[in-house]
């Protein structure tokens, strides 16, 4: 975002857009990424990677009861900016894995 402003503007006026912007400010996309580890067409292993665009919108239709808190725990630790870990879905084909994160 660029803000014009001349040189009549106040620098008060100025932190306090800043703080505003910064409020209400849409995290940066590409930082919401989710890698998926997969068979390629040849079998081999890869990471495919995907947006994480909010996820499943009614978790309790498609998927059990005991999913549910780790669905919170999932979408707690997606949000810390610089986060590492490991989240391993397993399941039958057609279970949901890929369009939980994938949607």
């Amino acid at each position: 975002m660029e803000v014009f402003y001349n040189s009549y503007v106040k620098v008060e006026e100025l932190s306090r857009l800043e703080s505003i912007i910064v409020k209400h400010r849409k995290p940066d996309l590409a930082e919401q990424m989710v890698g998926i580890i997969a068979d390629d067409a040849y079998g081999q292993m890869e990471i495919k990677y995907f947006p994480v665009s909010g996820a499943v919108d009614d978790i309790e239709k498609y998927y059990n009861d005991d999913f549910m808190e780790f669905d919170k725990l999932i979408k707690t630790r997606i949000k810390v900016k610089n986060s590492k870990g490991l989240i391993l879905l397993h399941g039958d084909i057609g279970s949901g894995k890929t369009s939980y994160f994938g949607k």
